[in-house]
């Protein structure tokens, strides 16, 4: 199980990013780097590689360790059957085999074709990164390589826990809301607290507005992001989404919620989860455009809802439970920023927590309907 962001990052990377990484790792190490433009159909990326007088091939995979052998074999006969000879083969993966298999494979390899073997698997490209190359890490994975995983996430925790603490006082936010609960989402990069995504607030994408899949045409700059609302006219927006120049997003929308005729509790939207996940989906538009690695993790918060329960309505048929003021379960991590490769499925445990909370046995309505 990865331990740091490094490696968390590693076992994600896109396969363009990867390639881009191995490219500057061995032109770093001294290395000739010629990419040839061709890529196959895994992500792989075919390079010719110069030491001095020995010429070398470069291949670079995500694979997983089961298929390593197969994957290694396969690449390396295609380059038996170049016309070029070679000296010398460099193979970078994602895949995270043990040692001593790793250098059997090597040495299994170099015995069939006479070449030196050299694979780059995870534990060789985490170690590169954290002592020489801690600038590639940064540059292609978005990653700061001396963070820890739990460091990481405690950090994300401590922003989103100031960030609701903010939201519930109305303290100093990028929009003036109305009084009464809310609802909160976080989205927060793998690299929002080592990576410098734009120089200037200007330079942000737009964001989302909340509940739409899509980013807004017209935000409105402030000094340290942008923010997106719904509504143009009302001086006191009911909800906003906000897009920091650190690269975390905060939406938060008022509208989810009916309070009782007495003001003791009320009831809480059903399709609130619904805008969720289209939110979520929609704050990915930019965080793709400002070039953000997975993982990012993703908050849902419900704040001032003491005695709110969940709408029932005819078709669900279970006895809600009110809720406690404020119910905020930890942040889920999600492995993409590609908005059309989000399922709503990957925030479906998260989703769940919040029906469980309010009574429903069998989570969100909107994945189980019995």
């Amino acid at each position: 199980m990865p331990q740091t962001a490094l490696e968390t990052a590693l076992a994600n990377a896109y396969p363009q990013d990867l390639e881009k990484l191995a490219v500057d790792l061995l032109s770093e190490r001294g290395y000739d780097v010629e990419p040839t433009g061709t890529t196959g159909a895994d992500g792989g990326l075919d390079a010719r590689l110069a030491d001095g007088d020995r010429v070398g091939a470069l291949h670079v995979s995500r694979t997983t360790s089961d298929r390593l052998r197969d994957k290694v074999t396969t690449d390396a006969e295609k380059v038996a059957d170049h016309d070029q000879r070679y000296d010398f083969f460099v193979f970078v993966t994602t895949a995270d085999p043990q040692g001593a298999f790793r250098r059997r494979l090597e040495s299994d390899l170099q015995d069939t074709h006479g070449w030196k073997i050299d694979i780059w698997a995870r534990e060789q490209l985490r170690n590169a990164l954290m002592t020489d190359h801690q600038q590639l890490a940064r540059k292609h994975l978005g990653v700061d390589p001396g963070t820890r995983l739990d460091d990481q996430q405690e950090a994300i925790e401590a922003l989103r826990d100031d960030r609701l603490d903010r939201i519930t006082t109305r303290d100093a936010l990028p929009n003036s809301l109305p009084d009464g609960p809310a609802l909160a989402i976080h989205v927060i990069p793998n690299g929002a607290f080592s990576t410098t995504y734009v120089e200037h607030p200007d330079d942000l994408p737009p964001p989302p507005l909340f509940g739409h899949s899509q980013p807004a045409g017209f935000p409105t700059s402030l000094g340290d992001g942008v923010v997106a609302y719904n509504s143009r006219v009302r001086q006191e927006h009911p909800d906003y989404v906000y897009l920091d120049e650190s690269g975390w997003i905060e939406a938060v929308s008022t509208e989810f919620f009916l309070p009782s005729a007495d003001g003791a509790g009320g009831r809480i939207d059903f399709e609130f989860d619904r805008a969720v996940y289209t939110t979520v989906k929609g704050a990915l538009h930019p965080l793709a455009d400002l070039g953000v690695k997975p993982p990012v993790y993703v908050s849902v918060a419900l704040l001032d809802v003491a005695d709110y329960t969940f709408e029932t309505g005819s078709r669900l048929r279970f006895t809600p439970q009110p809720f406690a003021d404020r119910y905020a379960p930890s942040p889920t991590g999600i492995e993409t920023t590609t908005p059309d490769a989000f399922e709503p499925t990957t925030l479906k445990p998260l989703l769940d927590r919040f029906w469980y909370e309010a009574g429903r046995s069998n989570g969100s309505p909107h994945f189980s309907n019995s």
